[in-house]
């Protein structure tokens, strides 16, 4: 058996651990020398501080906090989503889909290329400017003992991933933690359901059973299913699950470790869109708390020193990624101008004002996402009111206003801003949904719950289906993958070929580069 609340302790420090390393890594290799080592060193000092509070944390408050987990349920905890990771394609496990051509590609550059990487393009020197944090530790495997090393060192560190998130699971629901694990893993909203009602076609529904990929049912957001964010985007999905855990474990447990907007900065450099969608629960940590200080922990001065390191963090990561404005042109890529990408910003701006049923159109496919996406489970969660907690019920309420503002903005080709904001939400969504059902005793909210969370199964069922049957196809569950150079491999893309170069490179006639940045290699 296993205490929850050691167990608790020990996720925390590894969760902050995970996040911290990767983004050591950059500070490193990229910035000049004085920079650095001061960032590294006051990195490393407000880890170590905040692991420090994390130790002395006194016993925790709150429901289940003093339960016990079986060790054999905690080892099949790990299992599912381990099998996931395991024919995901990352590293080459698994036969993968065509994101991981670009996933590859950017880590075999961090491997062969000096930091930071740079490549030649008709309009001159640019730089690789894009949420690295993830395939670091494992470019750095891979600068030592090669490109096989790198891509079972990316295998390891995402599996790494999926083991702490399912631990989790087991700290927060300790009783039903295989629950747990089977509800959070074919956790989706109803894209099913969306996509029959989105495409009136003949024999739709022997069309929906042949699609693989089903969360783009509608062209203007995809709110991705758990399973979407392992197979397709682990970039940024293993560092939300991970962060928002930690803050949802921070708040619902009134533990004071000042870990919140640290975590927001470390963020930035795995994903600056999640980092967005985890500050409303940063608010939540910040500004609820009840419980008072513990008195065994006076204040000194050394506890401005996570919030200082916040801070510069947060210039380092917004500098880094401001190298993108303005961008470069897609038509000086080399290759034809695209088709017209869509306008960011206001959703509904983009919708001509004197064509109402623009509007009107644009509306109904909005309360329809988002009734089908969260909306009829937040409302079912709303009306079990006694099902959850009080600090429960304000994450629910945060997480769903959350995502309907959300909605209203869209930025980047595919709205990557909607799809990696979402998943700190949807995470807590899930997990509300887990802690809530054993409290749930009305037929008729059961029988809602089940039918939503049937609807949603399809999304996963359906991508694992695909990747299980171009896994028969393989010679073998591992290939090493091709090495090859992020330019070479976005003209896979074909018509989406400057898209996707504009969205990775920048030029490096700016002030990261100039001021910040070691001396780029010609």
């Amino acid at each position: 058996m296993f205490s929850a609340q050691r167990l608790a302790v020990a996720l925390s420090l590894l969760t902050l651990g995970y996040l911290t390393l990767p983004v050591l890594v950059f500070l490193a290799g990229w910035l000049w020398w004085p920079w650095a080592l001061s960032s590294t060193a006051l990195t490393v000092t407000a880890f170590g501080l905040l692991a420090k509070r994390i130790l002395a944390t006194p016993n925790l408050t709150g429901v289940y906090v003093d339960a016990l987990v079986p060790w054999h349920t905690l080892f099949l905890s790990l299992l599912p989503l381990s099998a996931l990771t395991l024919i995901s394609g990352v590293g080459g496990y698994g036969p993968g889909n065509i994101d991981w051509v670009k996933h590859h590609a950017v880590l075999y550059d961090l491997v062969s290329q000096p930091w930071p990487v740079t490549y030649s393009l008709p309009v001159g020197r640019a730089a690789l400017v894009y949420n690295v944090a993830y395939y670091l530790p494992a470019a750095v495997v891979g600068k030592v003992w090669g490109w096989a090393a790198a891509n079972h060192a990316l295998f390891a560190t995402t599996l790494l991933g999926a083991w702490l998130v399912s631990l989790w699971l087991a700290v927060f629901c300790p009783r039903h933690t295989l629950l747990a694990v089977g509800v959070f893993t074919f956790f989706s909203g109803m894209d099913s359901l969306g996509f029959l009602l989105h495409f009136p076609v003949p024999h739709r529904i022997d069309f929906l059973l042949h699609q693989t990929h089903i969360d783009w049912w509608t062209a203007a957001w995809q709110l991705p299913a758990h399973l979407t964010g392992i197979f397709w985007s682990p970039q940024h999905t293993f560092a939300a699950w991970l962060a928002t855990a930690l803050l949802l474990h921070v708040y619902w447990r009134d533990c004071h470790f000042g870990v919140e907007w640290f975590l927001v900065a470390l963020l930035l450099f795995w994903s600056p869109f999640v980092a967005v969608g985890a500050l409303p629960f940063a608010w939540l940590v910040r500004r609820m708390r009840t419980a008072p200080l513990p008195e065994a922990s006076p204040r000194t001065r050394w506890d401005r020193v996570p919030a200082i390191a916040a801070i510069v963090l947060a210039i380092v990561g917004l500098l880094f990624y401001a190298a993108h404005y303005p961008e470069i042109p897609s038509n000086q890529f080399g290759v034809p101008q695209p088709a017209t990408t869509p306008a960011n910003g206001f959703f509904f701006a983009a919708k001509p004002p004197n064509q109402p049923s623009e509007w009107s159109a644009a509306l109904q496919e909005y309360v329809l996402c988002a009734a089908l996406e969260f909306g009829l489970l937040a409302l079912v969660l709303t009306a079990n009111r006694h099902a959850l907690v009080p600090r429960e019920r304000r994450v629910l309420l945060v997480s769903t206003l959350f995502l309907l503002g959300l909605m209203l903005f869209r930025y980047g080709f595919y709205n990557d801003l909607v799809m990696r904001a979402s998943l700190p939400a949807l995470f807590a969504l899930s997990l509300l949904l887990v802690l809530s059902l054993p409290q749930i005793r009305t037929p008729a909210s059961r029988t809602f719950i089940v039918l939503i969370f049937a609807f949603g199964m399809f999304t996963p069922l359906l991508s694992i289906r695909g990747n299980l049957e171009s896994l028969s196809r393989a010679p073998s569950l591992w290939r090493c993958p091709q090495g090859m150079h992020l330019t070479l491999a976005a003209s896979q893309y074909r018509r989406d070929y400057p898209l996707i170069l504009s969205q990775y490179l920048t030029r490096t006639e700016n002030l990261f580069f100039r001021v910040f940045a070691k001396k780029i290699t010609p």
